[in-house]
C-alpha cells in the first residue's frame, strides 16, 4: 500500500491545460512522423522530409509527458517536469523571435507557432509558480 503524501492537488483546470496541451502536441509530432509531406508544405519556415520526421521526436516527448502530467493528483508529482517543460516552451520562444526573420508573417502556421507557443510559455509559467508555491507548503 502507498503512503499518502500531504500535499495540495493539483486543480482540474491544470490537468484540462496540460491534457488539451499534450493531446495536441501528440498529434502533432506523429504528423510529423508520419505525412512529413505535407507537414514540410505546412511548416512555419523551410525545412525537409527527414528534418520534419527528426522534430517529431522532441514534440513526442513533449505531448506525452503533458498526457501523464495531467493525470497526477498532487504539485509534488509534477514540481519539475512541469519547470523543465516550461523552460522547453521559453526557449523554443525565445530562439523563434531571435530567428523571426524565417517566419512569414503571412502565413498562417507562423501564426499558430507563435500563439500556440506564447500560451504554452504562459501557462507553463503560471503551472511552475503554483508548482514551487505548492512545493513551499508541503
Amino acid at each position: 500500500m502507498r503512503e499518502k503524501i500531504n500535499a495540495p492537488n493539483l486543480p482540474a483546470w491544470a490537468k484540462n491545460y496540460l491534457l488539451i496541451q499534450g493531446m495536441g502536441t501528440t498529434v502533432l509530432s506523429l504528423f510529423l512522423l508520419l505525412v512529413p509531406e505535407f507537414m514540410v508544405s505546412i511548416w512555419p519556415w523551410k525545412i525537409t522530409r527527414i528534418l520534419a520526421q527528426i522534430y517529431s521526436a522532441p514534440f513526442l516527448s513533449y505531448g506525452l509527458s503533458s498526457l501523464m502530467l495531467s493525470r497526477q493528483e498532487i504539485w509534488p508529482q509534477v514540481r519539475v517536469p512541469i519547470m523543465s517543460t516550461f523552460v522547453f516552451a521559453f526557449g523554443v520562444l525565445l530562439a523563434s523571435f531571435i530567428h523571426r526573420g524565417l517566419f512569414s508573417v503571412a502565413s498562417l502556421s507562423t501564426w499558430l507557432w507563435f500563439g500556440c507557443f506564447s500560451v504554452a510559455t504562459l501557462m507553463l509559467g503560471l503551472l511552475t509558480v503554483r508548482a514551487t508555491q505548492a512545493g513551499s507548503l508541503t
